[in-house]
């Protein structure tokens, strides 16, 4: 059997991110990576969500035994879940969950998640 001539790898960006007391302004979840692992000691903690990401940009996540609150940069009137998130309004992501985050439109993005068990958790709606 004959080898083919092109191999193609892969490569992804991959960083490691922890929480902050604030919300926009606060930790960083940066637009060119393709996978982060959140560290949260407390679900209050925050996470912000970069707006420079191209469309159709995909990242997926994880997070431990503590949950934490994202939202997308102060003013920028991104959303989450089609909910403006650059101001007081949070996406919660619960703890022990692995989360995909999606570039859908221009201005916002399309969160889901995973449990530790497998399953697809239940909407996240911003409030």
């Amino acid at each position: 059997m004959a080898l083919p001539e092109h191999v193609a790898l892969a490569l992804t960006a991959q960083t490691a991110a922890a929480t902050t007391d604030t919300g926009p302004g606060g930790g960083w979840i940066p637009g060119e990576v393709d996978f982060i692992t959140v560290t949260s000691s407390a679900s209050t903690k925050f996470m912000v969500l970069s707006n420079t990401a191209p469309l159709g940009k995909r990242i997926w996540g994880n997070v431990g035994a503590n949950g934490f609150k994202l939202q997308t940069l102060a003013g920028s009137t991104q959303t989450i879940n089609n909910v403006d998130t650059s101001g007081a309004a949070v996406a919660v992501i619960p703890a022990n969950a692995t989360f995909l985050l999606v570039k859908s439109l221009t201005t916002g993005w399309i969160l889901s998640y995973y449990t530790n068990l497998g399953a697809v958790g239940t909407a996240i709606v911003p409030a």
